[in-house]
């Protein structure tokens, strides 16, 4: 009955030294949705539960915007 927007998402992915640090440096800049998009393209990116990992990120449905 809730939207799929609201489900919780739970997903984890295996970085290399050199990634984690890609990944730091977006978060330093703020750019969370390229870190997400770069953690999502990682074939080690496994997600599970009944949230849906190709809906995020989407500053439409980000109530903290």
């Amino acid at each position: 009955m809730a939207n799929d927007q609201r489900h919780a998402l739970y997903y984890e992915v295996q970085l290399t030294d050199e990634e984690k640090q890609d990944v730091e440096k977006l978060l330093g800049n703020n750019d969370w949705e390229a870190a997400c998009v770069y953690i999502k393209n990682k074939e080690t990116f496994i997600s599970r539960g009944p949230g849906k990992p190709h809906l995020i990120p989407n500053p439409d449905l980000d109530p903290w915007r």
